[in-house]
């Protein structure tokens, strides 16, 4: 049988390359724009490719080398919902989901294989529809398949789950799932911390001092921790996470976007300090050889390039498939030994923790416990130039505002004497707390370090302790006439989020007394 040759577009450090050359594919070509991606996969794989601007390929001087294979993994940073919510720019992205399948029509290859964000599966199928950009490549996507798989199924240490798009056998690809042993987050973490290490995703073995980029941030600091726990806890949008990270579940997904403070950052606790993961964790995670090294200019480029990257431990499987390796003859990739081209990385520091910020550095936090379902929140930010608390309410497409002036405490207060005056006397002893707000040290214990004065989230903190303690003394408060009192606040003719202010009412009417007044003493 003749060895299949395979060109890979938008490489990346190479894995695609990687996981076809462990099966047996001789990868002929790679193309990819950043140059400190070209330079870690030449290094590693024995290669000596340029750097390409895929978008200005016409692909036609390929067509005499008799390619068998084309895959790639376009730039997924238009289509990802972590840039911007969601909101990249779908146009430019296609433009790189054209080339690919421009370059499969001029080649004509037996197989090809897509990788990409989950998202991207939606605009596939729409785009290749009539009067769509991808519709002159209609027959090559319909002649094939479109699917989000999860890496986990085929032993990746994390839960990344990505559109595949391709012509190979799928049912024979799935056949390959929970083939080998799951690995999971603490599993690479006491791997790499072991004197002898063994790879958790191929047959390799080192010893500790050989390993490299093992370097361990600093610890987080108390602010550090705070806001990493409060996005990933506390996002008025998304879904809770974990924090720390479980060590007993695959890794969440890695991604190319993270910073010391993010959402996608993964946090882990190590020796009672929590700290972020390495460039060797992060890789082995992506199912990257511990004998992998990676040329950046700096570490975050190391985290991006890694981030960014698809796992070659599931490249083997795609590459098994398009052999049509039956799964009782496939050698698993934890008995595949790889060797690769020794070339040490450049050392690079790890990122530290922030010791100066702009004096105009923002603030947006929501109350723990006054945050609801899809966006309707009480919140703290200081984006009008001083900290004051705002209301969100909508049905996370639509998010209106409730502006929390002195005239709602007013209201609420007339509303409240008028059933009980002792009641509203109670309520106005636990508001007292909030005096001791002074825009000016909160502003000064955000931008500068040390923090002097009162930090914002202790204001975000008492705010939400205040609030917890109106909402006991209002539980008496009969529904239907606390109800009355939200109505003279929120338009009932406009539906828009109203289900979720009904829902959450009662607390809702005790953040809306706590807030208002804490504007109104500003």
């Amino acid at each position: 049988m003749k060895k299949l040759k395979a060109i890979d577009l938008y490489s990346g450090i190479g894995g695609w390359s990687l996981g076809l050359k462990l099966n047996g594919i001789e990868v002929i070509h790679s193309f990819e724009w950043w140059n400190q991606a070209v330079e870690t996969a030449n290094k590693n794989l024995g290669k000596s490719e340029r750097t390409q601007d895929i978008r200005e390929m016409s692909f036609s001087n390929l067509k005499s080398q008799k390619i068998d294979i084309v895959v790639g993994s376009p730039p997924c940073t238009q289509f990802s919902y972590s840039n911007r919510g969601g909101s990249g720019d779908l146009e430019d992205g296609i433009k790189d989901l054209y080339q690919f399948f421009k370059c499969i029509k001029v080649i004509k290859p037996k197989f090809w294989a897509m990788e990409n964000v989950p998202r991207v599966a939606n605009v596939l199928i729409t785009e290749s529809q009539k009067g769509g950009q991808l519709h002159e490549f209609k027959k090559i996507i319909d002649g094939g398949f479109v699917e989000v798989l999860n890496m986990r199924e085929f032993g990746v240490p994390q839960k990344r789950k990505r559109c595949i798009a391709s012509n190979i056998n799928l049912e024979l690809l799935k056949s390959y799932r929970n083939l080998t042993e799951e690995v999971n987050l603490g599993d690479v973490l006491d791997c790499l911390s072991k004197e002898k290490i063994r790879d958790p995703n191929f047959k390799v073995t080192t010893s500790k001092n050989f390993l490299t980029e093992i370097e361990k941030e600093e610890p987080l600091n108390s602010e550090e921790q705070r806001m990493n726990r409060d996005m990933k806890r506390n996002h008025p949008i998304y879904n809770r996470m974990s924090f720390p990270e479980d060590l007993n579940q695959p890794a969440r997904t890695i991604t190319a976007t993270c910073t010391r403070v993010s959402r996608e950052s993964l946090i882990v606790e190590d020796n009672r300090k929590l700290r972020r993961l390495s460039v060797r964790e992060r890789a082995s995670i992506q199912g990257f050889p511990i004998n992998y090294e990676f040329h950046g200019s700096s570490h975050s480029n190391k985290l991006k390039m890694i981030g960014n990257a698809i796992p070659p431990k599931f490249t083997y499987f795609v590459a098994a498939a398009m052999k049509g390796i039956k799964p009782k003859d496939l050698i698993l990739p934890e008995k595949v030994e790889v060797f690769l081209e020794k070339s040490l990385s450049e050392k690079t520091s790890p990122d530290t923790q922030s010791k100066k910020y702009p004096k105009t550095r923002s603030f947006k936090f929501a109350l723990p416990d006054f945050n609801f379902k899809s966006g309707t929140r009480f919140e703290v930010n200081n984006s009008e130039g001083k900290f004051k608390c705002f209301f969100f309410y909508g049905d996370s497409k639509r998010i209106k505002e409730i502006n929390l002036e002195k005239l709602i405490f007013n209201k609420l207060e007339i509303f409240i004497t008028d059933i009980e005056d002792s009641l509203m006397k109670r309520i106005k002893s636990e508001l007292k707390t909030l005096k001791k707000y002074n825009h000016q040290e909160l502003q000064k214990a955000w931008s500068v370090k040390p923090s002097v004065g009162i930090h914002p989230f202790e204001i975000v903190d008492l705010l939400n302790d205040v609030g917890n303690r109106v909402h006991d003394l209002t539980l008496d408060i009969e529904d239907k006439k606390l109800l009355e009192s939200l109505n003279g606040i929120f338009d009932s003719r406009d539906q828009v989020g109203l289900k979720k202010v009904t829902e959450f009412y009662r607390k809702i009417f005790s953040g809306l007394i706590v807030c208002s007044y804490f504007n109104s003493i500003n």
